[in-house]
């Protein structure tokens, strides 16, 4: 399985096979199924539209696709990469944005790439962000303020919101998966550690450190420890 996600409009799968369902929340009956080989994610986005990220196997569809899930009708998105692993749809007021992780190459040289894809069929891009080799462990998240958040690079999270660009203060970690809920941001880390941000400040607010045994220990700016007590976890 590449990837499992749940939302309000279903569960989105994708097998390595490249065999894509979309299951009711309550059911778990399939709602929509697509078949493409190489297929990295599969996101809903706006009406009846998905967007699926995919390994370039041809000239004939590209590394992404806009899929119709009620008429199973699939446009290819204009885009010269490799391949793209993960997506993030932006429907703010601002207008539709489709935000993508890739792996390009030019001249012979391997890079990692943060796009912004625009326009009523995506066909504008412009690169965001880019790290001069592979980084296949990067992810993108997002808030529906307009904020949208990357680990491209091995180093602090870096933040897209218009045409501005930030960086979160760094956790002394390296920060990989992403996710967002109720104003904050975490990160779990390669270590397996997990880092969390104020998104409104933009502050670093702790690390966790979790162990086998079910305890754990928070670190915050500053040095200050704080540590699970065994009765808390039960």
């Amino acid at each position: 399985i590449r990837q499992v996600t749940v939302s309000s409009g279903g569960i989105v799968v994708v097998e390595d096979s490249g065999r894509c369902w979309i299951l009711a929340p309550d059911t778990f009956i399939p709602s929509f199924q697509y078949n493409a080989p190489g297929m990295n994610k599969l996101i809903l986005t706006f009406g009846e539209a998905l967007i699926g990220a995919k390994t370039n196997l041809s000239a004939f569809s590209g590394p992404l696709l806009q899929i119709n899930r009620r008429t199973g009708e699939t446009v290819p998105i204009q885009d010269p990469s490799l391949f793209v692993y993960d997506l993030f749809y932006n429907g703010s007021q601002r207008g539709a944005e489709l935000y993508t992780l890739a792996v390009q190459q030019d001249s012979g040289r391997v890079r990692t790439v943060v796009k912004v894809h625009s326009g009523f069929a995506f066909e504008r891009s412009r690169i965001l962000k880019v790290f001069e080799s592979e980084d296949l462990g990067a992810t993108l998240a997002g808030d529906d303020s307009g904020n949208v958040f990357t680990t491209l690079g091995y180093d602090s999270v870096t933040v897209f919101r218009g045409a501005q660009a930030g960086v979160l203060p760094p956790s002394g970690q390296i920060p990989r998966k992403l996710y967002v809920h109720d104003e904050k941001l975490f990160s779990l880390n390669r270590d397996s550690s997990i880092s969390v941000w104020d998104i409104p400040s933009r502050d670093f607010m702790l690390n966790i450190h979790l162990f086998q045994d079910g305890t754990w220990v928070a670190r915050l700016p500053g040095g200050e420890q704080r540590f699970s007590r065994e009765e808390d976890l039960y």
